[in-house]
């Protein structure tokens, strides 16, 4: 066992990629639909499919116009329509990775592409959080002004504000006994 230094452990990952951001529940209806798949065919079927991508997604396109339409459920598999879009597209996926389409976290490119990305939307975060703050502090401004409004009201006797005000800060208790 190794010495606990009392120091936070070190790990450099921060280049890899982050399968634990995708929903579970995706990932297990995409499951359930190859299952199925392995029932009506065969497993790994899929692989052995002519013009594979290109029929792919095609499939994934009819399962999407179906649900846009209005259906929900595929009534061959009794399975989500987005689920079976979602396997086909896996599978136009896996075709693309053959034919050597795809891109990875590892690539040089692909890493300069994200700092730069990273670096915009990071840069429109902060505008974001700095237009909202200003937001924010002008709601602040305003209850704060309320509050003034109310306890002069109050000093000044005005019952029918008074009350309007009283309602929202008088906790019951302290209207049940006065």
């Amino acid at each position: 066992m190794a010495e606990n230094s009392g120091l936070p452990g070190i790990k450099f990952d921060s280049q890899k990629i982050r399968p634990d951001l995708l929903p579970a529940v995706a990932l297990i209806q995409q499951a359930t639909g190859v299952a199925f798949g392995t029932v009506k065919y065969e497993e790994d079927n899929w692989q052995k499919i002519e013009n594979g991508k290109k029929r792919y997604i095609a499939s994934a396109m009819r399962h999407i116009l179906a649900y846009q339409n209005g259906e929900d459920i595929d009534p061959d598999s009794g399975l989500h329509h987005l689920t079976l879009a979602a396997c086909c597209l896996c599978f136009a996926i896996w075709f693309a990775n053959e034919d050597g389409e795809l891109t990875f976290i590892e690539d040089e490119e692909v890493q300069q592409r994200w700092e730069s990305v990273r670096e915009a939307y990071a840069k429109q975060r902060a505008e974001y959080r700095e237009e909202n703050q200003t937001g924010a502090d002008n709601r602040g401004k305003q209850m704060k002004a309320t509050d003034m409004l109310y306890r002069q009201e109050k000093q000044d006797g005005h019952a029918p504000v008074r009350k309007k005000y009283e309602k929202r800060y008088t906790p019951a208790k302290d209207e049940e006994n006065q």
